[in-house]
């Protein structure tokens, strides 16, 4: 037995020495190997988040650096073409720089609701029973403890962060917890804890409020990567925080989700070019009274399937709005009359 453990270490080893050699594959691996980084609680998504395998399949694709951007297109294929991104004309289209834009805050907000989910639901308030169906309220008070959610503080002096994304203020025990979320590029984390950690020393709530004050930064890389003591400033929350849903949730807003993930977002900003219509699908979507939350009925919409030149091999069905409908690998898994909410 010892020596199939022997072994098996001494294989695993020479493989992952091989992957993180590959000056291309190798980098997202090469970026852990630092004393900040929490290996194996970066990788834990694979084993515990239970998403679909084209979902994992696309993020493990966005960390070996495989998808075809027209950077890789450019630098690696050795292509004529323009390697700047195709959505703000600015930058090089690299992955990391479609994965981590700085104006992209979907994922941020997330997370943000998730937490203040759990917050609230400690406190006894009512609250949906999926934290994605909860709608932050800007203040929730009880008894003696205030939560704000993204509220500016006033105060005494102009100030540039004042606004931190929830405030907990305890009243009767005088203690005040600033939680800070940020979704940057993975090789970014440990400098952005640092500047979450520090950026809110002048904003001086212990002195306006005479409370103990403290900042609790959350901080996950758009790829998943998760710093050492990660759960640690979970757990100086006052609710019990699940830190791979925290993770998953950074996962699922940089992948999969049609509407505003960024790698789909890219998509859809392609418009008609970079794109082989290889025909059309009739799609039906669901009419729904937004307020009462109930399905109306069903209205017919013509979509066109689109071979995409930018992750192949990867089809996708587009509303004649331009909406990005859904994605599949094979054109022939679409069936006809499908149920989708667009």
């Amino acid at each position: 037995q010892n020596s199939k453990g022997r072994l098996r270490s001494a294989i695993f080893r020479e493989r992952l020495e091989r992957v993180v050699s590959k000056p291309l594959h190798g980098q997202f691996l090469r970026s852990l190997q630092n004393r900040w980084t929490d290996k194996e609680k970066t990788f834990a998504w694979l084993r515990s988040a239970g998403l679909k395998g084209e979902t994992e399949s696309l993020l493990v694709a966005a960390q070996d650096q495989a998808l075809n951007t027209r950077y890789h297109q450019k630098k690696i294929i050795g292509l004529d073409v323009d390697s700047k991104c195709r959505v703000c004309n600015k930058n090089d289209e690299t992955v990391s720089h479609i994965i981590a834009p700085t104006e992209y805050t979907h994922r941020h907000n997330k997370i943000a609701t998730y937490l203040h989910w759990s917050i609230v639901k400690e406190l006894g308030q009512q609250v949906p029973e999926h934290w994605y169906d909860h709608q932050p309220a800007p203040v929730v008070e009880r008894e003696d403890v205030v939560v704000m959610y993204d509220e500016a503080v006033i105060t005494d002096r102009t100030i540039g962060a004042n606004r931190p994304d929830i405030i907990i203020h305890n009243k009767r025990e005088k203690r005040c917890t600033l939680i800070d979320v940020s979704v940057p590029a993975d090789a970014n984390i440990a400098a952005k804890e640092v500047e979450k950690r520090c950026k809110y020393k002048d904003l001086e709530i212990a002195r306006m409020w005479n409370t103990k004050t403290k900042v609790v930064q959350v901080v996950v890389g758009a790829l998943g990567t998760l710093k050492i003591g990660f759960e640690n400033y979970l757990e100086e929350l006052p609710c019990r925080v699940n830190a791979e849903q925290v993770q998953k949730i950074s996962l699922l807003g940089t992948a999969p989700n049609p509407t505003k993930g960024p790698i789909y977002r890219t998509i859809n900003a392609l418009g008609s070019r970079d794109h082989e219509d290889v025909g059309t699908i009739p799609v039906t979507r669901k009419v729904s009274n937004s307020k009462a939350g109930v399905v109306d009925g069903e209205q017919p919409l013509e979509c066109s399937i689109w071979k995409l030149s930018y992750y192949p091999p990867r089809n996708v069905v587009i509303s004649r709005s331009g909406v990005l409908v859904a994605t599949r690998h094979n054109i022939s898994q679409f069936v006809e009359g499908i149920a989708l909410g667009v």
